[in-house]
């Protein structure tokens, strides 16, 4: 009775414990072997649940259309890091993943038909009863290995579509200038290859790229702490950039990223061709985008042609260099900027170097993102100026203590004016440039000490006559007060005593016809103009009656 009661009880829990292992292995597993496929519908999961790989259609495109990618599990709308057969869709929802008997990944469509596969010319067959693995990890690269935990045969790493993430490698070989590139989409809903490419700089300047078709649409500037100069928003997650040159002149070159912190980060190369760096936001499960480039008219490559500078939210956008001048005027001003900027005046090395005239300076440009075509020296900061000052053909250096030493020779391409942040350019100038600025600055402190002396002396003179003004005003008050009438009064206030308060005024050395008195003689004969003392008002003021200091007695007309 015993057994039985412990065969009853153990059945059931073997049952579901069978029913989990397959579960598991149907919804979570994160790797294909050679002997089984992968149906539309199916998906492989990395083991953290960080990814995921199987069929999709894009947002917008026609249902039947389906690709195979790897995307951000969990996550809605689908943030595809990776499509395979981007350029040959499968038609119907009938389309499987295998890996081939030569070891290829294979994505066939309902009739067998191959679509895409990694085409690879691997090595002899392993061992009898070995087998070809595809495993998706938690960095989103997808390996196909010679068996389980054997050989890397290929990866989609070294294959990317156009979004690069941490833990990527994008080589350059200096010698043939060719490298990784990632290719955008053709549109919001087309995965297959567009116009817009994304890769390292084939000059071997270190510099990222991107291309519409062959042409330059947008560059990073120099790498400098981990963080590209011509990228102005700077954001902190996104320092960690790193590049690793190995081999001289005719190496490798590699860039790779490291992240700041465990956020999950990822660069897509838009339809657009845009850079959009983001960051998933753990709070809202959306990503955010961090830098978007090109994000303005000055971004674009070489705007404003050589020898010029973008200035963003600026009326014409471009400007000269100073020293420079429009190569076409009436083209310039038209507002078609590609012609550039030529010399004002050549350096001394350009001329006659046996006519005297004044030495080369260096004028700073502040706060740019530094032309392209630099040459790296290994000089400090006094070397840096004195190379350049003594090679004829240099035009530019700068100088910082990440970058050391930059010089440029010829013209100076894809100049931005940076609102805040950049880097000084030191741009070579003929001396008479420098004369130039110092009778502008003469001029303008002539100006500002004359405007000074003529202030100082006008304040002298206002001093000096301020007594002279106040009598005038006083003698102006005094014709206010005219005699209209005489007759006798009562007695006077004592300031009245001194006779030589009434002043009588002459002309010619005969009297005027009516006397004058002082106002304030007046003012105290009329008890200080008082209504009591008011006798009516005429057609030009009040009239007051008053008494004279002999008793007198007057009427007084204020006008």
């Amino acid at each position: 009775m015993g057994c039985r009661a412990t065969r009853s009880l153990a059945s059931p829990l073997l049952f579901s414990l069978s029913f989990l292992f397959l579960a598991a292995a149907s919804h979570g597993q994160d790797t294909l072997t050679q002997v089984k496929s992968l149906q539309d519908g199916q998906t492989l999961v990395s083991l953290g649940r960080v990814f995921e790989l199987g069929f999709f259609t894009p947002p917008g495109a026609n249902s039947s259309l389906r690709y195979v990618g790897v995307w951000y599990y969990g996550l809605r709308p689908l943030a595809l890091i990776w499509v395979a057969n981007r350029n040959n869709p499968v038609l119907g929802s009938s389309g499987k993943i295998t890996i081939s008997i030569d070891g290829n990944m294979e994505v066939l469509d309902g009739g067998g038909g191959r679509r895409w596969s990694t085409n690879e010319s691997f090595p002899p067959a392993p061992p009898a009863g070995a087998s070809a693995v595809l495993q998706l990890v938690d960095t989103g690269n997808l390996f196909l290995n010679a068996s389980e935990g054997g050989t890397v045969r290929w990866q989609s790493f070294e294959h990317p579509t156009d979004t690069f993430l941490p833990g990527m490698r994008v080589p350059l070989d200096k010698a043939t200038g060719r490298g990784l590139r990632f290719r955008s989409w053709r549109s919001e809903s087309d995965p297959a290859e567009g116009n817009y490419s994304l890769g390292l700089d084939p000059a071997g300047s270190g510099q990222v790229f991107i291309w519409g078709g062959e042409t330059p649409r947008w560059r990073s500037g120099v790498l400098s702490g981990g963080m590209f100069t011509g990228i102005r928003v700077k954001p902190l997650a996104f320092y960690g950039w790193n590049l690793d040159d190995l081999g001289g002149e005719v190496g490798e070159m590699v860039l790779t990223f490291r992240p700041f912190n465990a956020s999950l980060i990822r660069f897509a190369l838009q339809w657009d061709g845009r850079v959009n760096a983001a960051v998933l936001d753990s709070r809202t499960g959306g990503w955010r985008t961090a830098i978007l480039e090109p994000d303005g008219v000055c971004d674009l490559y070489n705007r404003c042609g050589a020898n010029a500078v973008c200035v963003a939210g600026a009326v014409g956008a471009c400007e000269c260099l100073k020293g420079f001048q429009p190569r076409v005027t009436g083209e310039w001003k038209a507002g078609n900027w590609s012609g550039g900027c030529a010399r004002r005046t050549p350096v001394r090395c350009e001329r006659n170097a046996t006519v005297a005239g004044e030495e080369d300076g260096f004028w700073v440009v502040k706060g740019v993102k530094l032309p392209d075509l630099a040459r790296w020296r290994v000089a400090d900061e006094g070397e840096c100026e004195g190379s350049c000052q003594g090679i004829c053909s240099c035009t530019a250096y700068a100088y910082t203590a990440d970058l050391g030493c930059l010089t440029w020779t010829g013209a100076l391409v894809d100049v931005e004016q940076f609102p805040d942040g950049g880097i000084d350019l030191h741009l070579k100038l003929a001396g008479s440039e420098f004369a130039n600025k110092n009778k502008g600055w003469m001029v303008l402190l002539i100006t500002a000490l004359l405007v000074v002396v003529v202030f100082l002396l006008g304040s002298y003179l206002w001093w000096k006559c301020r007594a002279k003004i106040r009598d005038w005003w006083k003698k102006s008050g005094n014709s206010e007060i005219l005699l209209l009438n005489r007759g006798h009064g009562s007695a006077v206030p004592p300031e009245f005593v001194d006779p030589t308060q009434f002043v009588d005024q002459t002309k010619d050395g005969k009297c005027s016809e009516l006397p004058f008195f002082s106002f304030e003689s007046i003012a105290a004969a009329t008890e200080n103009f008082s209504k009591s003392n008011k006798l009516g008002q005429g057609g030009f003021g009040h009239v007051y009656k008053g008494i004279l200091p002999d008793g007198r007695e007057i009427a007084v007309k204020r006008l």
